[in-house]
């Protein structure tokens, strides 16, 4: 996100939600190794074909995410895991929200993701 008005621009369009995360003391800190270890752990427990396989066909699932958001890939690994949930659940939307980034329910379109969210759920 070039010009960059802080290290966390990538959080979200909205100054003020960026502004208040680096605020936070609870924001920010840099995870011990630890953390990284069992999260990744976890990332590929559950990318597990067999693990996958364990989801209930019959469970809808919907999926949001801003289609500038780096840990998604952009939108990439999004659309990948929907490609993958696809053949397992008979149920499955994704939406991906133009320009915005990782914290879509803190972005400047916030008020259209929440709708979407409640439509899909009335709808489910």
């Amino acid at each position: 996100f070039m010009p960059n008005r802080t290290l966390f621009d990538w959080l979200s369009r909205d100054e003020k939600v960026v502004d208040k995360y680096i605020e936070d003391e609870m924001c920010g800190f840099t995870c011990s190794n630890r953390f990284y270890y069992d999260f990744f752990k976890g990332l590929i427990a559950i990318g597990k074909r067999n693990n996958i396989e364990h989801i209930n066909a019959e469970t809808p699932i919907f999926i949001i995410a801003g289609d500038k958001d780096p840990v998604g890939n952009l939108g990439k690994g999004v659309i990948a895991l929907y490609q993958v949930l696809k053949s397992q659940v008979n149920d499955v939307e994704m939406k991906l929200y133009p320009n915005s980034r990782h914290e879509v329910l803190n972005e400047l379109n916030k008020d259209e993701v929440y709708q979407d969210i409640v439509s899909w759920l009335n709808k489910n």
